[in-house]
């Protein structure tokens, strides 16, 4: 009878800690880039189906109280991962709804590891938190499959719907 206050408290702890441990994760900073622009950031350290290392990164900035741009940065492990930039990026849920963002790095000096999509229709067409498909089309002519987790996506909706302009 004595030990039941301790080991209700343990089992608490534990449930609070394994079931709210995935949204400890990562978090949606904030970074004030000049009197009138601001950016929000959410990193995500993912892997693909086989088993390589990416993070994803998506932010967006808004100017003077508006939308400038929602982009998604992925970067894949230097020198393991050459993105094929000529192939578009296809982004899926589980229920069918298929998108296809634009690569605004196409012209430019980024290394090829890194791409970066603009995410605004994606983000737009997801009407609740379920895993996305990213798959990419890499130089040496295979694929890139990364899962990304509801968690992921939930902080995603968040940053997306985030207007607090630090009023």
């Amino acid at each position: 009878m004595r030990n039941i206050p301790g080991i209700f408290t343990l089992v608490l702890s534990l449930y609070l800690m394994i079931c709210h441990a995935q949204f400890a994760l990562a978090s949606i900073h904030t970074y004030p880039e000049s009197s009138t622009q601001i950016m929000y950031r959410s990193q995500q350290s993912l892997r693909d189906i086989s088993d390589r290392a990416w993070q994803a990164v998506l932010y967006k900035r808004i100017k003077s109280g508006k939308l400038e741009t929602l982009r998604l940065r992925l970067v894949g492990f230097p020198g393991m991962i050459k993105l094929d930039n000529s192939q578009k990026l296809q982004v899926t849920t589980g229920n069918g709804k298929v998108w296809n963002p634009e690569d605004v790095l196409l012209d430019s000096s980024f290394p090829p590891n890194v791409g970066e999509y603009d995410f605004l229709e994606v983000m737009k067409g997801l009407d609740y938190d379920t895993p996305l498909r990213l798959n990419l089309s890499l130089q040496d002519s295979s694929k890139a499959e990364i899962v990304v987790p509801i968690f992921a996506v939930k902080e995603w909706r968040l940053l997306f719907d985030k207007v607090d302009f630090w009023e």
